[in-house]
C-alpha cells in the first residue's frame, strides 16, 4: 500500500483560498439568515464546492468557538445526506483554518481601531486556550481581563452589563482591545505559538471598525501620527489583508520603497491575501470585483506559510487561475508499466506540476533514469543502452494535461527540450568538433544562434540574409559552370584554329597570287570586245553540242518506234486464233482475219513512211549544226593562243579562292574566340561573392542592434556579441587539397593575404581584394595557375576559392569578462543562464543536474533566479543534487527516488520507488513505516538527501527576514 501521506498529488498547485469568512453567530455584525448553524454549514460548503474553494479561514473576534463547530460538522460529513459521497470527499479535503480577529490599539486618526488577524495551525488548536487566549489581557480601569470567554464576560460585567453571560460576553467583545506590544511580546516569548501563527493586518471595514483603508498611505505619505501604527503593527505582521494593487506592490518592494527599505520599515516583505469577509450567505466566497485569492501551495498550514517565503510567486489576487501555460505543454503524470514480473517499478501514477519539478535521490536511485525514460518516450531519443537489462519488460506512459486518458509517445510529436547531464559543459568544451565526415560542427555557435533565433525579428533577419547568401552561392556555382563551359569551348576553338595555318602567311599568298593574275591579264592581249566575242563563240558551240546530242537521243527513240511498228503486223496476225469444226465458220473467220491483217499492214506502211521522213529531217538538222560548229571553231582559232594565258589566270583564281576560304575559316574562328573571350570576361564571380561578404556583415550589424534593443543587460549582466568570421583554416586546407604545396601559398599567390607557412590572414578591408588577386591567377588565359596535384584542376581550385567560409560566431560577456576567459565552471553557469533567459520555447524542459561542477554559493547567486523565471513560462523537470536549486527556486513538486538496497535503504515493494509532494510537506521520521521513502516528509527528505538542505531552507526563510 502507498502511504496516505503520498497519495497522488502534483505538489504545490494554484487553488482558491478564502481566509476571511465569518459564520452564523459571529461576534460582530451577524447578518446570516440561516435558521441553524447546521443549515449555515450546509450553505457554506455548498458554496465552497460550487466555487472550488480549497481552504477556508473561519473568522471571529477573539474566539475559535464557531471554527470548532465547523470542524465538528466536517467530522460528521460522512453521515450527512445533504451531500453526495463525492461532495463529502471534497468537503473533507477542504482545509479549515481558525482565524481569530483582534482589535488593536492605538486608535487611528479616524478614531478607529486597527484589526489584526491571527491564523492558526489547526494542529495547534488544543494549545490555544492556554498559549493564546489565556495569555493576552485587556485592562479596564486598574484590572486586567483575560481574552478567554470568562475574561470577556467579566469585562462585560465590569462595563455594567447586568444580563446573562451571553449578553455580557457580547458587551465584552464590543469593547475588548489589545495593545500590539502584548501580541508581539507573546509571540516572541512563545516560539512554538509563533511558529503556528500567521499574523495578518486587516483593512476590512465590513464591521465598521478598521481605520486603515489603504495600507500604502501609511508609507507613501508617512504622517507622523501614524508612525507608531507602522512600527507597532506592521512589524509583527506576516501578511496583509488587502486586494489593493498599490498595497500589493508596496509590500513586495515594487513601489516607492525598495525591498530593503520595506524590510527596514516593516521587518519583512509581506504577501497580500484577500477574503470575502462574508457576513451574509450571499457573500460567501464572493469578494468584491471577483478579487479571488489564489495560493500556490499544499492545502495545509505549512502550505500557507510558503507565501511568507515567496510573497510574490505563491499568492495572486485576481479572478482567474494564475497558471497560464497551455495544457498541451504540461506533462500531467507518468505511469510505469512493468510486465517483467520482477517488481522493478511501481504501478502507481506520479503527478507532475506545471512549474518546477525537482527529482532528487541518492546515487543510483533512479532519478536520472526517470528523466531519460520520459525524454525517450516523448521523442528525444536518449541513450538507454546501459539500462537495457533493467528496462526489459518495462515501459513508461506519459500523460499530458490536455488528454488525461491517452498517453503520448514520439509519434504524437509533442515537443520537449532535454538537457542531459554535462550537456552545457560539452557545448562549452567542444565549441568546434568534426563529425564522422570530418565536417566542422560549431556546437557552441549553433546553440547560441538557436536561442537568439527564437526571437521572431532576429529569425527574420537571418532568414532574409540567408536567402540572399544562398542565391549568391548559387550564382557563384552557375558562374563557375558557365566559365568552365566557355573555357572548354575557347580551348577547343584555339585548338581548331591552330591547324588552319598562319593567317599572315595566307594573306601574303593571296596578295602574291592576285599580283600574278594582274600581270597575266595584262599580257593576254584580249580586249574586252574580243573577250566578249570569244565567250560568245564558245557559248554557241556549247549550245550546238547540246542540240546535236538532243537530236541523237531523238533518233534513237525514232529507231525504237520503227522497230515496234514493223513488229505489229506479225504480232497481230499470230495472235488471231479461232478453232471450230464448222467449215462455213472457219471460212468466215479466215476472211475476217485476212481483212484485219491487210488493214494493219496498210496502216503500218503509212507510218513507216512518216518515220523515214522524220529521220531524214533529223539527219538534215545534224548536218546543219555540224556546219555551224565548224564555222564557229574556225572563228575561234585566232583567239586560242591568247586563251592559253587565260587558263593560267583561271588556275590562279582557283588558288586565290582556296586561300581565301582558308582565311575565312581563320577569321571566323578568331571571331568565335573573340566572342568566347568576351563572354568569359563578362562572367562576374566577385559581385555575388561580395554579396555574401556584405550579407554576413549586415547580419552582424543588425543582430547586434536587435539584441541591444531586446536584451536587458541590466537584469542579467550578460551581453551577447555577434561577429562575422572567416574560417581561415578551412580556406587554406581546401585550397591546399588541390595545389602542389611544395611551395608556400604566399609564394604561389603573392600579395593575396597569405603569410608565413601558408597561413591566410583574414582582414575585413582587404579580403575581397585578396580573392580578386587569387581569382585572376585562376582564370587568367595566358598565365593561368597550373601547379596542381595529380587529378586536380582549375575547377576544384575555383570552387575551393569561392566557397562560403564565412560564419557567425558568438561571444558572451558577463560583466566585463568574456566567456573565453572564464573558468569551465563559470562558462557553464553563464551558458545555462543564457539558455534559461533567452529561450522563448514554452514546451517542457528536462534538465539533468545542471549544477555539475558548481559550488552551492555559485548556484544560489548565479542560477536560482533564472530557474525561477523560467518556470513561470514553462514546465521544468529537473534532476538535482543541489539544495539551493530545489529549495531556493521554490520547486513546486519534489520527486524523491530510491533504489531498494542502496546504502541499506529498503523500499516498500519495488526495486525503484518514487514519492512526490511539495516542499511544505513535512512530518517527523517514523521508522515503523514500511519503505524508506514513506518514513518522513518531503522537507525531511530534502534535508537528508541534499547537501546543505537544512541551510537552504533557513536561507529561504531568511531571504525576506521571515521569522523562523
Amino acid at each position: 500500500m502507498r502511504s496516505t501521506m503520498y497519495l497522488y498529488n502534483k505538489g504545490s498547485e494554484w487553488r482558491r483560498w478564502d481566509l476571511h469568512v465569518h459564520t452564523k453567530g459571529t461576534n460582530k455584525n451577524d447578518q446570516f439568515k440561516s435558521d441553524t448553524f447546521e443549515m449555515f454549514c450546509k450553505n457554506l460548503f455548498r458554496a465552497a464546492i460550487d466555487n472550488e474553494i480549497a481552504a477556508i479561514g473561519i473568522t471571529d473576534y477573539f474566539s475559535i468557538e464557531n471554527y470548532c463547530k465547523v470542524i465538528d460538522y466536517v467530522k460528521a460529513i460522512k453521515y450527512n445526506t445533504d451531500f453526495s459521497p463525492h461532495e463529502q470527499n471534497l468537503i473533507e479535503k477542504i482545509l479549515i483554518l481558525p482565524n481569530v480577529e483582534l482589535r488593536m490599539l492605538p486608535v487611528t486618526g479616524a478614531k478607529r481601531l486597527i484589526n489584526i488577524h491571527c491564523i492558526f495551525n489547526p494542529n495547534y488548536i488544543s494549545y490555544l486556550e492556554n498559549d493564546f487566549f489565556n495569555s493576552l489581557e485587556c485592562s479596564y480601569g486598574d484590572k486586567p481581563y483575560k481574552m478567554n470567554r470568562n475574561g470577556i464576560i467579566a469585562l462585560g460585567r465590569a462595563l455594567g452589563e447586568k444580563g446573562d453571560d451571553a449578553i455580557a460576553y457580547k458587551k465584552g467583545v464590543d469593547n475588548l482591545t489589545l495593545a500590539p506590544k502584548d501580541l508581539r511580546d507573546l509571540l516572541k516569548s512563545n516560539k512554538e505559538l509563533a511558529n503556528n501563527t500567521i499574523v495578518v493586518v486587516s483593512n476590512s471595514n465590513q464591521d465598521g471598525i478598521s481605520g486603515v483603508q489603504k495600507h500604502y498611505d501609511l508609507f507613501e505619505n508617512e504622517p507622523g501620527s501614524l508612525e507608531a501604527i507602522r512600527d507597532s503593527v506592521y512589524q509583527i505582521s506576516d501578511c496583509i489583508f488587502s486586494s489593493n494593487e498599490k498595497d500589493i506592490k508596496y509590500f513586495l518592494g515594487e513601489s516607492i520603497d525598495s525591498p530593503e527599505k520595506v524590510c527596514q520599515k516593516c521587518k519583512s516583505l509581506k504577501p497580500c491575501i484577500h477574503g470575502c469577509d462574508a457576513h451574509t450567505e450571499d457573500k460567501l466566497f464572493k469578494p468584491d470585483n471577483n478579487r479571488y485569492c489564489w495560493i500556490k501551495a499544499d492545502c495545509s498550514f505549512e502550505g500557507l506559510k510558503q507565501i511568507l517565503c515567496e510573497p510574490k510567486e505563491r499568492v495572486k489576487i485576481q479572478e482567474f487561475k494564475p497558471e497560464k501555460k497551455f495544457l498541451y505543454n504540461i506533462i500531467e503524470k507518468i505511469k510505469f508499466i512493468d510486465t517483467s514480473g520482477e517488481c522493478k517499478f511501481p504501478n502507481y501514477e506520479i503527478g507532475f506540476n506545471p512549474g518546477l519539478n525537482a527529482i532528487i535521490g541518492g546515487k543510483s536511485s533512479g532519478k536520472s533514469l526517470l528523466l531519460h525514460m520520459i525524454a525517450n518516450e516523448i521523442g528525444d531519443k536518449t541513450d538507454l543502452k546501459d539500462y537495457s537489462d533493467l528496462l526489459s519488460g518495462v515501459k513508461i506512459e506519459v500523460y499530458y494535461a490536455d488528454d488525461l486518458e491517452n498517453c503520448k509517445t514520439a509519434t504524437d510529436k509533442r515537443v520537449i527540450e532535454f538537457l542531459p547531464q554535462l550537456y552545457i559543459e560539452r557545448i562549452v568544451r567542444d565549441r568546434i568538433v568534426s563529425d564522422k565526415k570530418k565536417v566542422k560542427v560549431r556546437y557552441f555557435d549553433t546553440f547560441i544562434e538557436g536561442l537568439i533565433k527564437q526571437n521572431d525579428e532576429i529569425k527574420d533577419i537571418f532568414n532574409k540574409h540567408n536567402v540572399t547568401i544562398q542565391q549568391a552561392n548559387s550564382d557563384i556555382n552557375l558562374s563557375i559552370d558557365e566559365w568552365l563551359k566557355l573555357d572548354d569551348s575557347l580551348n577547343k576553338a584555339k585548338n581548331d584554329l591552330r591547324p588552319l595555318g598562319d593567317k599572315k602567311a595566307i594573306e601574303n599568298e593571296i596578295s602574291k597570287r592576285e599580283t600574278e593574275k594582274e600581270i597575266l591579264t595584262k599580257s593576254s592581249g584580249l580586249s574586252d570586245d574580243e573577250m566578249k566575242e570569244y565567250k560568245r563563240l564558245i557559248e554557241l558551240n556549247e549550245n550546238i553540242n547540246k542540240e546535236i546530242n538532243s537530236i541523237n537521243r531523238k533518233q534513237t527513240e525514232l529507231n525504237r518506234l520503227d522497230d515496234f511498228v514493223k513488229s505489229i503486223s506479225t504480232n497481230i496476225k499470230d495472235s488471231i486464233h479461232f478453232q471450230t469444226e464448222d467449215t462455213i465458220i472457219t471460212t468466215l473467220f479466215s476472211q475476217m482475219k485476212e481483212e484485219i491483217v491487210q488493214s494493219i499492214n496498210e496502216i503500218v506502211s503509212q507510218y513507216n513512211i512518216k518515220i523515214k521522213e522524220q529521220n531524214t529531217y533529223f539527219v538534215t538538222e545534224q548536218e546543219k549544226l555540224k556546219e555551224n560548229y565548224l564555222v564557229n571553231t574556225n572563228l575561234l582559232k585566232p583567239f586560242l593562243d591568247k586563251m592559253k594565258i587565260e587558263k593560267e589566270i583561271s588556275n590562279i583564281d582557283s588558288i586565290i579562292k582556296s586561300e581565301k576560304d582558308k582565311l575565312k575559316l581563320i577569321l571566323d574562328k578568331e571571331a568565335e574566340i573573340y566572342e568566347l573571350r568576351k563572354k568569359i570576361d563578362d562572367i562576374d564571380f566577385i559581385t555575388p561573392y561580395t554579396t555574401i561578404f556584405n550579407s554576413y556583415n549586415a547580419i552582424q550589424t543588425s543582430i547586434n542592434q536587435k539584441i541591444t534593443e531586446e536584451w536587458d543587460e541590466t537584469e542579467t549582466k550578460i551581453k551577447i556579441s555577434v561577429n562575422t568570421n572567416f574560417d581561415e583554416t578551412a580556406f587554406v586546407n581546401s585550397l591546399s587539397s588541390s595545389i602542389n604545396m611544395k611551395t608556400y601559398l604566399e609564394n604561389q599567390f603573392e600579395n593575396s593575404g597569405f603569410g608565413e607557412g601558408s597561413k591566410y590572414n583574414y582582414r575585413f578591408d582587404t579580403h575581397i581584394s585578396n580573392i580578386k588577386n587569387i581569382l585572376y591567377k585562376c582564370v587568367s588565359e595566358n598565365n593561368r595557375f597550373n601547379n596542381f596535384k595529380a587529378d586536380h584542376d582549375t575547377e576544384e581550385l575555383l570552387r575551393s576559392l569561392l566557397k562560403d567560409y564565412f560564419f557567425m560566431s558568438y561571444d558572451i560577456f558577463k560583466g566585463s569578462d568574456s566567456l573565453q576567459n572564464m573558468s569551465e565552471g563559470k562558462k557553464g553557469i553563464v551558458i545555462l543562464q543564457l539558455y534559461l533567459s533567452l529561450s522563448k520555447s514554452d514546451c517542457p524542459i528536462l534538465i539533468d543536474q545542471p549544477e555539475d561542477n558548481l559550488d552551492n554559493r555559485t548556484v544560489y547567486t548565479e542560477l536560482n533566479d533564472y530557474i525561477k523565471h523560467c518556470k513561470q513560462r514553462r514546465q521544468i523537470i529537473m534532476v538535482s543534487h543541489n539544495a539551493n536549486l530545489v529549495v531556493n527556486t521554490d520547486a513546486e513538486n519534489i520527486i524523491v527516488a530510491n533504489q531498494s538496497g542502496e546504502d541499506g535503504k529498503d523500499n516498500n515493494k519495488f526495486r525503484f520507488e518514487y514519492i512526490n509532494g511539495p516542499l511544505e510537506n513535512t512530518f517527523s521520521k517514523d521508522v515503523k513505516q514500511k519503505g524508506i521513502l514513506y518514513q518522513q516528509g518531503i522537507r525531511e527528505h530534502v534535508c537528508e538527501i541534499l547537501e546543505g538542505g537544512t541551510e537552504a531552507f533557513k536561507k529561504r526563510e531568511e531571504k525576506y527576514n521571515i521569522k523562523s
